[in-house]
């Protein structure tokens, strides 16, 4: 059993639980950055004889067992104070008399808290929903790369001095690993001749990023660093550390282990939002909080203070004080303006106002056509400091993001219940029901549905599924004129407040006319 980490974040305790590589492994230390020759990428970069790596390829890094130890506590957000608090905690349906130490315990998934500081031993309150904090998922196991050629990314013809090359990427590898190769290399791949005369058939050599580039630049750029593990090094016996690493502009599915030391020298900073990341911070346990009542809404006359002291126009503050008072006062909304002025930053900035003035800590669901979902996630980015992850992929990708993105771990490697993760979710109206497993049981506070027009359509699938979330506060934008007929008007109204429109038959005599 070996530590690591630093007293100022975390104390990271990590139990290797695989049986140690036979394969050779030595790691990339030279990688292909944005910018550099093309003709100058290594032969040969992971080390090693290509006959000894294929013959005995190395498992991908056991996941860790970690237990988390705040020794400076991430800070809560602002918190704000009313004479008529008690008024409006959150319902305890379980009382303290009846939610014994046994039922923490074993809630808790066998009572080893995950916070070894003094506030490990307090039993947590219940939440809003207690009983549908989990999600249904299967593991993924993402292996280890393998110098197994996976695709042919460009073509440099022979020269004088030089013989015909192939730029090539491995098999579960990362884009800072590819390397230029000459045809001898395919002769020891299956099928590696037909590989190449596919590749010219297809002219599949014309088809890089650009003139200079043969795939795009950001596929070398860290997104995210969404795991951490460790492998025995078949040469030194130590075990080496290894991050699971998501990469720009590509799916979960196509996250690759790389060494933690090039990730660090590549991305500190993103090595330093994961680690924190996986730190539980002492809001989170706190007791989810109902709406304060409509009493307590205070009139903004200036714009706040956002991220990278960002503030909102006037007529986008305005936009925000509709949000809030809707907010406040239990009725959900259409934000129908016209298009380029700012919904999307003024729906980031009421849900960064009900996160951190009001102490509703989420979860909160995005939902949106694919071609928008980048502008949310750069602009909560950009405004906000919550934790927007983007729910999309396939079967396996959505099921690594529930794994790895969802939940804060114990030092069993168990989800912690009440407490996700994530703050945003941000997904898209075909996720919605791909996805619908994992994304109905969630409770979520706020939902906010981007071109809502898609929801005017009673019969259509996506609003059906969505009929069956719960959703607390639900916000429709638009940028389309509403010129919808009465029945499709009654499907986005039944959506908003079912409870208010529930029949179309009596809907249509009295407000149809």
């Amino acid at each position: 059993m070996e530590k690591r980490g630093s007293s100022d974040a975390a104390d990271i305790e990590m139990t290797d639980r695989s049986t140690p590589a036979n394969g050779a492994y030595s790691g990339a230390n030279d990688a292909w950055s944005e910018g550099s020759d093309l003709s100058s990428l290594p032969e040969s970069p992971l080390g090693g004889s290509d006959d000894e790596f294929q013959d005995n390829p190395p498992p991908a890094p056991s996941r860790p067992r970690i237990s988390l130890k705040l020794s400076r506590p991430a800070p809560p957000p602002p918190e704000e104070t009313f004479d008529d608090e008690e008024d409006f905690e959150a319902d305890d349906p379980d009382s303290d008399d009846a939610y014994s130490e046994s039922e923490e315990r074993s809630r808790r998934r066998g009572g080893k808290p995950s916070l070894k500081s003094s506030q490990s031993s307090r039993r947590l309150p219940p939440v809003v929903n207690r009983h549908r904090w989990g999600v249904p998922h299967e593991t993924v196991t993402i292996p280890m790369g393998e110098k197994v050629i996976d695709k042919i990314l460009a073509y440099k013809q022979a020269t004088l001095n030089e013989p015909e090359k192939f730029l090539v990427k491995y098999k579960n590898m990362s884009y800072l690993h590819v390397e230029w190769v000459t045809r001898q290399r395919f002769d020891e791949e299956h099928l590696g001749k037909h590989r190449i005369k596919r590749f010219f058939d297809k002219n599949e050599w014309q088809n890089q990023w650009s003139e200079d580039e043969p795939f795009n630049p950001t596929f070398v750029l860290v997104d995210r660093v969404i795991d951490e593990g460790e492998l025995h090094d078949a040469h030194t016996g130590q075990l080496s550390v290894y991050f699971l690493v998501k990469w720009c502009g590509m799916p979960y599915d196509s996250a690759t282990w790389e060494r933690a030391e090039k990730i660090e020298e590549i991305d500190p900073d993103k090595v330093d939002e994961f680690r924190n990341r996986r730190l539980l911070p002492d809001y989170k346990t706190e007791r989810q909080r109902v709406r304060p009542p409509k009493s307590v809404f205070l009139h903004l006359t200036e714009s706040p203070k956002f991220k990278n002291d960002n503030q909102l126009r006037d007529y986008q503050l305005e936009g925000l004080n509709w949000l809030l008072y809707c907010w406040f006062n239990r009725q959900s909304c259409i934000m129908a303006d016209e298009m380029g002025l700012g919904k999307t930053v003024q729906s980031v900035s009421f849900l960064r106002q009900v996160y951190h003035k009001h102490r509703i800590y989420g979860p909160f669901l995005i939902v949106a056509p694919l071609s928008t979902v980048p502008h949310w996630e750069r602009e909560f980015l950009n405004w906000t400091d919550l934790n927007a992850i983007v729910y999309h992929g396939s079967a396996t990708s959505r099921n690594l993001i529930v794994d790895t993105e969802f939940y804060y771990k114990d030092e069993n490697g168990m989800p912690i219940p009440d407490a996700y993760k994530f703050d945003v979710i941000i997904t898209t109206y075909e996720m919605v029901t791909a996805g619908a497993a994992q994304l109905k049981p969630i409770f979520w506070r706020v939902g906010i549905f981007d071109e809502a027009h898609r929801l005017k359509n009673k019969a259509s699938k996506v609003l059906e599924t969505l009929k069956g979330y719960t959703i607390e506060h639900r916000l429709l934008l638009t940028g389309t004129p509403l010129q919808n007929s009465m029945h499709e008007l009654f499907s986005l109204l039944n959506f908003l407040q079912p409870d208010r429109f529930p029949s179309e038959e009596l809907f249509i005599p009295s407000l149809g006319r």
